[in-house]
């Protein structure tokens, strides 16, 4: 049985796992890439953040795994926002790599000085490029609709994976949780 070109590797989201992986109030997206398992991979999980502030993607959190054989798939889960802070743990096949906290930006608009309000949405995954970020899931702030008077998150059920969504410009602070696989020589 031979190796498997890195180039030609699709991530797929799987739907159905994430009931199974989630408890209470809780955000699981896993994605499945058994087509990889037949060598040894790094992957390096980033977290990127952006927002008004001029950060441009800055990397706010990254981890490395070298897997070996039976790589098959990857979950990211994110447990119930604490006040001003939201974690987001990483899996590779059902093991845990690591668990970042991330800054959550009060709401920007009248009387809502200390409210935090972040929905996640995933990005429409398929090919992947070696040594390229793949974007995984946003996670991103309401914003204030000045003309509806209402605080809304109003996007694609999934982003484009190479970002070029309109609706990003409104979200006044997001961060984008992707990985970058490589194959480890």
């Amino acid at each position: 049985m031979g190796t498997v070109s890195i180039a030609a590797q699709e991530l797929k989201r799987v739907e159905y796992k994430a009931p199974l992986l989630k408890s209470e109030d809780e955000d699981a997206f896993s994605f499945e890439i058994t087509s990889l398992k037949m060598d040894t991979y790094k992957i390096l999980f980033e977290v990127k953040e952006y927002g008004k502030e001029d950060l441009a993607g800055r990397v706010v959190a990254s981890v490395e795994s070298v897997k070996r054989n039976k790589l098959s798939e990857i979950t990211i889960v994110f447990p119930p926002a604490a006040d001003s802070m939201k974690t987001v743990t990483f899996f590779v096949n059902n093991a845990e790599i690591a668990t970042r906290s991330l800054a959550l930006h009060p709401l920007e608009g009248p009387r809502q000085r200390f409210t935090y309000y972040y929905k996640l949405r995933p990005f429409k995954v398929g090919a992947f490029r070696p040594g390229v970020f793949t974007p995984l899931v946003l996670a991103g702030s309401f914003w204030f609709d000045e003309q509806a008077g209402v605080y809304r998150f109003c996007t694609e059920r999934e982003f484009p994976a190479d970002m070029s969504s309109a609706s990003l410009k409104y979200i006044p602070h997001y961060y984008v949780i992707g990985i970058t696989i490589t194959k480890n020589e």
